[in-house]
């Protein structure tokens, strides 16, 4: 009888922990935002990362390949210099850079899709988060769009606000419209 009760414990206990870890699998963010492409040097570079709700830095989202894998950002250090600092790429293991790193995108509408997992590849627990989307435009223009998202069992969205390094960086930005949205 002890047995019985074992297996079906058992059997229960996978079966539940099988369907959570679906149902929190399917979960995701999505940030769509339109790209147009800058001619010139030290420009076209985009990170995404994010954040808890104090601004603890949780995992690198996107990055492009030249500041990612191929270490832009030691070339270029004003290059994503928000998302230097906050995911304290000198020290970050280069796998994880090497996961995120794709190649710039062609110049349209871009969406990228967060599985909702942090650095370490857990999935994060539903609440408030910030999705933070920094572009390089030119040199030291850079721009910083932040949204906040509420992960949990309702869908919702949000259009990012814009923050710029200067300026006269806002008529020359290469990134607009950056929405994010929850889906469960």
């Amino acid at each position: 009888m002890k047995k019985l009760f074992a297996i079906l414990f058992m059997i229960f206990a996978v079966s539940y922990i099988n369907e959570n870890y679906a149902q929190n699998n399917t979960k995701k963010v999505n940030i769509s935002f339109d790209y147009t492409k800058r001619k010139g040097f030290a420009s076209n570079q985009i990170g995404i990362w994010a954040e808890d709700n104090n601004g603890n830095y949780i995992a690198t989202i996107y990055i492009t390949d030249f500041t990612g894998r191929k270490e832009g950002w030691k070339k270029r250090p004003l290059s994503l210099n928000n998302w230097q600092k906050k995911a304290n790429v000198s020290s970050m293991n280069k796998r994880i850079i090497d996961a995120v790193s794709k190649s710039t995108p062609n110049q349209e509408k871009v969406n990228i899709v967060w599985d909702l997992k942090d650095n370490q590849g857990n999935i994060i627990k539903d609440g408030t988060y910030r999705i933070v989307v920094e572009a390089t435009i030119y040199q030291d223009n850079n721009v910083l769009y932040t949204s906040v998202i509420n992960i949990g069992n309702q869908a919702n969205s949000q259009k990012a606000s814009a923050k710029y390094s200067k300026p006269e960086a806002q008529n020359m930005d290469i990134i607009k419209n950056v929405n994010v949205s929850f889906m469960p």
